[in-house]
Formats: structure tokens, sequence, C-alpha cells
């Protein structure tokens, strides 16, 4: 019999976010593993067609934009997306593990009544068994639990999944039988967009993150500089964001948001396990503070003790004649 899988796609002002076409290609990396069939859902506009060209893998992307979609309301999406699942008989949904996921996930649970397991950071059958590897208490426990019957819905945690095929997925524009919307009780109105000419930390391939051993918000200054040169994002860590140096956006770990960049750069961060959660899928991790006990070493590919002050201006000057070289 062949599993169905429906992967979420998260839209936002037209353009799908990396961390669902992450997912999807986890996806299409199950199929291995027996008879699956993946199938793509995506709730409100999706911007223009070279959208879905950034996505490989075989299966149908179902585009679903219609009145009262133009906006995330959660409940008028989980009534689509649930919809979907009952339609294609799906029996696994996937999410990537962000705000949007965390919201919808307990939503289409509820609505499907189904299993669901948050921050999966890995997943496979096992006969008719699918088993999902989660992280507990910050990260330290790793737990190995299965879904035996029924319909799962899974948020995925972090981590960069490069398509291993060339095929197009076929883009399917789909009207759904679903409660009318004026049963829906809207709670968005409008969305305000921060103006920020960066990228979102939780989808950026570069991120330079400060801790308190900047000193205060004059400290990010260096970061910033640093972050436009190399075409990251600049990141921080809880204590920052609860001194007020930066927004809640930037911040990264257990309470923020887990990323998975090719690069993280922890700048005078000491290293708490909290935040090490929020890290762990990142590919190479570069660690300066003074302090050569912080446990941030621990997790780093690569580390500099020194002070933050001295580091960074030096490793920027370094880069700018490099690049100025080629």
């Amino acid at each position: 019999m062949t599993r169905i899988i429906l992967v979420v796609f998260e839209q936002r002002d037209g353009v799908i976010r990396q961390s669902s076409i992450d997912v999807w290609n986890r996806a299409q990396a199950l199929k291995q593993q027996g008879d699956i069939s993946v199938v793509g859902i995506v709730p409100g506009p999706a911007g223009s067609a070279d959208e879905f060209r950034k996505i490989t893998g075989d299966g149908d992307i179902l585009h679903v934009d219609e009145q009262g979609l133009e906006l995330c309301q959660p409940q008028a999406y989980a009534d689509v997306i649930a919809a979907a699942a009952r339609e294609h008989s799906a029996t696994v949904l996937m999410l990537a593990d962000t705000a949007f996921g965390a919201d919808l996930a307990p939503r289409l649970s509820a609505r499907l009544r189904a299993s669901l397991i948050s921050h999966c950071r890995s997943l496979s059958f096992e006969g008719d068994h699918l088993l999902c590897e989660t992280a507990w208490y910050a990260g330290t426990v790793s737990a190995l639990l299965t879904c035996e019957h029924g319909t799962a819905v899974l948020t995925l945690a972090g981590g960069r999944c490069s398509a291993s095929g060339h095929d197009r997925p076929r883009l399917v524009p789909t009207t759904l039988e679903r409660p009318e919307p004026s049963g829906w009780n809207p709670v968005v109105e409008k969305l305000v967009s921060a103006s920020s000419s960066t990228q979102d930390v939780a989808e950026a391939d570069i991120v330079i993150a400060g801790g308190r051993g900047l000193g205060g918000p004059e400290g990010f200054g260096m970061l910033e500089s640093l972050a436009g040169l190399v075409g990251g994002s600049v990141g921080a860590s809880r204590s920052v964001v609860d001194e007020g140096w930066r927004p809640h956006a930037e911040q990264v770990g257990q309470t923020g948001k887990t990323i998975a960049p090719s690069l993280y750069v922890a700048c005078g961060i000491s290293g708490a396990v909290q935040h090490l959660a929020g890290i762990a899928a990142a590919q190479t991790v570069v660690a300066i503070n003074s302090d050569p006990e912080a446990p941030i070493f621990r997790a780093a590919d690569a580390g500099i003790v020194g002070d933050v002050f001295d580091v960074l201006p030096k490793l920027e000057g370094l880069l700018r004649e490099k690049l100025a070289g080629k």
C-alpha cells in the first residue's frame, strides 16, 4: 500500500521559505524506503512561477490561493490543509519546525485525530512503523518515537537538505471542499513587516551572532558590518534579546529560532545549552570568546580565544583584502 506524505509549504509575502523546501527534500529522500508518494501544498499566494522553480522532486504541489488566504489565518490554513490530507489520504503530514509549523501542527493533529511529534531531527520507516528521532531537554536527550497507527503530524527541526534529483514537481491550482470562509474566525487583519535589508536569520546561509560579550547594542555594529560583507544575517543570544539590545526576531536558541546555516559565527556567546540546541544543525560553527572554558568551544568546529573587539575587525579586514584581490 502506497504511503502518502503531505508536505506543507510556508510562504511569506509570496516567497516560499527555504525551511519548507528542505522538508520537501527530506520527504523526497524517504521515497527510497518503500512505496511512498509525496504531495505538497502551498496555502495562500506564492508570488511568481519562479518560486516553484526553486523546488525539485517528483510529485504534485497543490496551490490553494483563495479569498481569505491572503494572510496567514491559522484556522483557515488548518481547514485547507486538513481537507487536502483527507482528499489525498495522507498518512504523514510534514511541516518545518518554525513558528508557522508550531502553530499549525497541533491544529492539524486535532482536526485529523492524528499523532503529533515535534522537533524531529531524523525519521525513517521500519516496516509499517514511522520512527522519529527527537530532542528533549534542550537537546541533551534524544528520544526515538514511533507512530504505529493512523496519521502522524510532524514538525522537522532545521537542517539543510539538498535536492537529489532534477525532476520538477507538477503545480496544481486547487480548490478544496472545506468550511465556508465566513465560518473562520480570523485574527489577522494586516501583517506589518519590520524594515530590514537582511535575510531572516532562520533562512540565512551565514549567521554572525552576538552575546553579552559584546557589552551593549553598539557592539553589534561590527557584526552588521561583517554580515553585510559576507551576505549573512545577524543573530543574537537570549540574554541579548532580554536586555533589549536586539529584536526577538534575531534570537537563536530553544526559545528563539532553530537554524541550520552553512556557517555560524558566535561572538561573545558563552554557549548555554538552550542556545546550543538552536544551532545543532549548523554545518560549521566558529566561536570567538575571551574565556577558553566557555561551553561554546565544545560545540565549535573552530575557535578563537580572544577579545571579540580585537578579533572581528581583523577578521573583516582580512576578508576585505581577500575579496578585493579576486
